[in-house]
């Protein structure tokens, strides 16, 4: 294997990773901005590398060298917000969580949270819709306040 040469990812790609998985784990779901011991704000989630940011890393292969881990390490494709749990468990099991995997499930959770933006763009839409009919004079969008 290579020598272990980790390449660190910038501040500016760790923020990006926590907008872009508003706050949650990739994989368990868990809400990561909020200590719920203290009720206070905190940022308790990692960032974690689908290929390792080192060549000898977990998930690593012959063809993942010093050059394509600082290639990949400010990638968001190739980085997940994880809890400290899960985080630990796809790097100390690596064999039961493969990168292919990894990345379906990266991907399928970032799709999740651009429906979920939608959908409350579509209610906030809607709510204004329905404001405008009242300020209109019109009494036919009680169905509308249920959206």
């Amino acid at each position: 294997m290579a020598t272990s040469k980790r390449s660190d990812s910038s501040e500016r790609a760790k923020t990006a990773v926590w907008i872009r998985a508003a706050g949650h784990c990739e994989l368990c779901s868990k809400d990561l901005t909020e200590d719920l011991i203290a009720l206070t704000p905190a940022r308790l989630g990692e960032v974690a590398h689908i290929l390792p940011a080192s060549p000898d890393g977990p998930r690593g292969s012959d063809g993942h060298g010093v050059d394509s881990a600082a290639a990949l390490t400010n990638d968001p494709g190739n980085l997940m917000l994880l809890c400290g749990s899960c985080h630990t468990s796809i790097d100390k099991t690596p064999a039961g969580y493969p990168a292919s995997d990894l990345t379906t499930q990266h991907n399928a959770f970032l799709e999740a949270i651009r429906f979920a933006a939608s959908a409350i763009f579509q209610r906030k839409w809607a709510l204004t819709q329905v404001n405008c009919k009242l300020q209109c004079g019109e009494t036919t969008c009680a169905p509308y306040v249920r959206l």
